[in-house]
């Protein structure tokens, strides 16, 4: 690279290295967990029940206004 001297070049690759292993330590991101937001219309819900989609949240705060 013109500019730059040439023990940067192995610090680039090191730094790299370093942020390749830490997205392999990392958990996967919260929005490839999320349940499907879909609710089974199979029967009816009633409001304060749990949401069908899987949510863990009441019917009425997840898909209640969703149809």
């Amino acid at each position: 690279m013109v500019g730059q001297d040439s023990s940067s070049e192995p610090r680039k690759i090191e730094v790299n290295n370093v942020i390749n292993n830490i997205y392999q330590i990392l958990p996967p991101t919260a929005e490839s967990e999320k349940p499907d937001q879909t609710p089974n219309k199979s029967k009816k819900v009633g409001r304060n029940e749990s949401c069908p989609c899987g949510s863990g949240k009441k019917y009425k705060k997840c898909c209640l206004n969703k149809k």
